[in-house]
């Protein structure tokens, strides 16, 4: 007798163990988001023992929110972001942010969290301008006007003021961005992300704008301005452009010419891919 209530209790204990451990595995993915969110680096170092270096955090957020995406706690990831987001140290707030923008329309209660967070800290708020145009709830204009008005800071470091254009086309307010380029600086700047941020999946809407800008930047006054021209108008494979860039290869400036050759020839390119 006492022999089979040693064995139910072992059952017991068996079965309320793998119970645990089902729940623990159940919220696996989103004790790892929590973690990944919570810790700013990740230590990378060979297996020889050789010199270990910090490294940001980001993929190991990314993933952490792969992880949850589609399941039954993707809102419960929600909540815990905006937790962070709130109430974490900066780089937790950081990661929240892209966390947010990652998680898409599924995160659309944490928009106004993400809105005031675009008086936080810089390094807060650009992520939060992404995650806000990500998830696309009609709130992209505030993003817009706070990326806009931080691309004509001239305070502001240059590397900063480039992210917030590329921020713009991100979130599809290249016209946004073409309306603040008022001055050679900023024209500059603009084009800079515009040859970066073009490279991304964008609007039709986004791409016409940005020929049209593109290709009076051409009879810019800066060479290097005329060189980001050209090159951003191949990659948009803007056939309309090619007489204008034919144009430019007798430009004064080598760079500018080398430009407008290699244009032409990825546009002639897609040209054939695509009939």
């Amino acid at each position: 007798m006492r022999r089979i209530k040693r064995v139910r209790f072992g059952l017991k204990s068996l079965i309320g163990f793998v119970t645990i451990v089902a729940a623990l595995l159940s919220i696996w993915p989103l004790l790892s988001l929590f973690a990944a969110v919570n810790h700013p680096f990740i230590d990378v170092g060979d297996l020889g023992g050789g010199p270990v270096s910090r490294q940001p955090n980001e993929d190991c957020v990314r993933a952490a929110v792969e992880a949850v995406k589609g399941r039954s706690l993707e809102r419960s990831a929600v909540s815990l972001m905006l937790n962070r987001l709130e109430h974490g140290n900066r780089d937790a707030r950081v990661h929240a942010a892209i966390a947010l923008g990652q998680l898409g329309p599924s995160a659309d209660k944490a928009v106004p969290v993400l809105v005031a967070a675009l008086q936080d800290d810089h390094d807060v708020a650009l992520p939060a301008a992404r995650a806000i145009g990500s998830i696309g709830n009609g709130s992209e204009r505030d993003a817009g006007e706070f990326l806009a008005g931080l691309f004509g800071d001239q305070d502001l470091n240059i590397a900063k003021r480039v992210e917030a254009a590329d921020c713009l086309i991100e979130i599809g307010q290249t016209a946004r961005l073409v309306e603040t380029m008022t001055d050679d600086g900023r024209i500059c700047l603009g084009l800079q992300a515009m040859f970066q941020g073009l490279q991304r999946p964008h609007s039709a809407d986004d791409a016409s704008v940005a020929v049209a800008c593109l290709t009076r930047a051409l009879s810019n006054e800066e060479p290097l301005n005329r060189q980001f021209a050209a090159l951003t108008l191949g990659v948009l494979g803007a056939a309309d452009a090619v007489p204008m860039l034919r144009a430019a290869q007798t430009d004064s400036s080598v760079a500018v010419r080398q430009a407008a050759t290699t244009a032409i020839r990825r546009i002639n390119t897609r040209d054939k891919r695509q009939r």
